[in-house]
């Protein structure tokens, strides 16, 4: 069972993974590094986001209010 994650851990998540896609992004413009480190760089990358898709998953199912965004509360 996965531990439940507050939003701001899957907040520091999602920087953690726009960091990991600017530094694949580097690479993959530069060709500066080995395909070696390349390629635990997207293992990395992919694998933050499975976490983070599951984490969503899980908080959204877990959560017993709800947000009411883009249901016109917000207006």
């Amino acid at each position: 069972m996965m531990k439940t994650k507050t939003l701001n851990e899957i907040e520091e998540m999602v920087y953690d993974l726009a960091a990991l896609s600017y530094k694949v992004g580097r690479v993959e413009t530069d060709g500066t590094t080995t395909q070696n480190k390349y390629d635990k760089l997207v293992e990395q990358r992919d694998n933050l986001r499975t976490e983070i898709a599951l984490a969503f998953k899980f908080y959204k199912h877990s959560q017993p209010t709800e947000l009411g965004w883009g249901k016109g509360k917000d207006e």
